[in-house]
């Protein structure tokens, strides 16, 4: 972080004549604030970069339901990169870290206690991303059952979130049993989790700001269904928003679901 330096002369014991000749020798030394370039101002370290897209995924364990949210900076946002995140008030975040994208999908846990602080029923995590441009938060939720039964032996998947900053795209995901039968028309299928369980979402584009927003993803349980194609195309005109939410969704099939389920087996 690059940090002005500030030099003060009062305190400094030398003859006055010195003092006037330095105090003119130091004018134009050091730029001011109009003279600051761009990645100057966009390196403070009490400046907050903000994200182009998240993602907001339900997942379904042996002992409930957790959620995972994904914040995506831009490429051409320089690391390090403050960010702040926000998940609902009374959340209980068991994971918080960066997530590096590769041949292999691998996590930097941040260091705790977390920087954390409570407005307008968010709690809101404050951290400095280093390796990556991608930050992940999980978490559980007490009392909240995001599954809930439809007509025609439908079950739906309800997800909401409420995004801190404007952005291009905000993804709802969820993970839902193999072998279901997907019948939401704007949900498309965007990779499998590690047990072979399909991963589908919705895409919101140019939300807003600390506007709530909510999506649900319809689907026929295996039980009732049977065996299906899981992997057919979807259609619609939400292929074309597809086209460039996918990239961003491709995280999907790193996710290493498994471990979080045994941390949470093991609490």
């Amino acid at each position: 972080m690059i940090r002005k330096l500030r030099i003060f002369f009062s305190n400094l014991r030398i003859p006055a004549v010195l003092f006037v000749v330095v105090a003119i020798l130091s004018v134009g030394a050091f730029p001011s604030p109009a003279d600051a370039t761009d990645d100057e101002a966009d390196n403070t370290s009490d400046q907050i970069v903000p994200f182009t897209s998240m993602q907001h995924r339900t997942i379904q364990t042996a002992t409930g339901y957790s959620y995972l949210v994904f914040g995506n900076l831009d490429d051409s946002d320089q690391l390090p990169a403050t960010i702040e995140i926000a998940v609902r008030t009374g959340a209980e975040v068991f994971w918080f870290g960066e997530a590096l994208l590769g041949d292999e999908y691998e996590e930097v846990h941040f260091a705790e206690p977390h920087v954390m602080r409570t407005e307008n029923g968010l709690d809101i995590y404050t951290a400095v991303l280093t390796t990556s441009r991608t930050v992940q938060i999980e978490y559980t939720l007490r009392g909240v059952e995001p599954v809930t039964m439809r007509a025609n032996n439908q079950e739906g998947v309800h997800m909401e979130y409420q995004p801190l900053t404007d952005l291009a795209f905000l993804h709802f995901s969820s993970v839902l049993p193999p072998g279901s039968e997907l019948t939401s028309p704007d949900a498309i299928f965007v990779g499998n989790a590690h047990d072979g369980s399909p991963i589908y979402a919705i895409t919101l584009t140019d939300t807003q700001a600390m506007q709530l927003y909510s999506a649900e993803i319809l689907f026929i349980p295996p039980w009732i269904s049977g065996q299906v194609d899981f992997h057919s195309p979807m259609g619609g005109v939400i292929i074309a928003i597809a086209a460039t939410a996918i990239p961003a969704l491709a995280i999907a099939a790193f996710m290493i679901i498994r471990r979080r389920n045994k941390a949470q087996e093991e609490e």
